[in-house]
């Protein structure tokens, strides 16, 4: 493991155990910042390129400009939307906290790792370490879960009605 494996790692459990402890007065707010959070990383990596072309400034820095501008507006517009909702489950608060804080943490080290990449050029030897790197390959690819969806759908789908008819068919 490298150097950028610790530090997203360490990321990755900072926020979750932030939003798990944060969790404890009502799961509403870290579910509305982890929604934020996905919706401001779609953004950033929907507009960061053409807008470091029309200002004139490097694609890392615009991506994390975005990112970073985004995500605080959107954390201010999600306190104002929790104050007037309140949501709470009581008991489940800190568990689905923790739930929607793995959603929050696995999104900031995918855009870190994103940004670690872009900062050091995607043809450099340190970007392909990154991209390499099994810790890096599960936060940007979700190798495991696709691994397990693809494991889990083909059982579902290798099963067959077992109709009378359709056992007679087989012989």
């Amino acid at each position: 493991m490298k150097w950028f494996d610790f530090v997203v790692l360490g990321i990755i459990l900072l926020v979750i155990i932030l939003q798990t402890i944060r969790a404890g007065k009502g799961m509403g707010l870290i579910l509305l910042e982890a929604v934020g959070l996905l919706g401001c990383a779609k953004l950033t990596l929907s507009v960061y390129e053409r807008v470091s072309q029309a200002v004139s400034i490097s694609q890392p820095l615009a991506l994390g400009g975005i990112f970073v501008i985004s995500v605080i507006i959107w954390i201010i517009v999600a306190a104002i939307l929790n104050n007037l909702t309140q949501w709470s489950w009581g008991q489940f608060d800190s568990f689905l906290g923790f739930i929607f804080g793995i959603v929050c943490a696995w999104t900031v080290g995918h855009m870190f790792l994103r940004f670690l990449i872009l900062l050091y050029g995607p043809e450099s030897t340190t970007a392909s370490l990154i991209i390499e790197s099994p810790v890096t390959k599960e936060i940007l690819y979700f190798k495991t879960f696709t691994a397990l969806f693809n494991l889990l759908n083909s059982a579902r789908i290798g099963q067959e009605d077992t109709t009378p008819e359709k056992v007679l068919e087989r012989r």
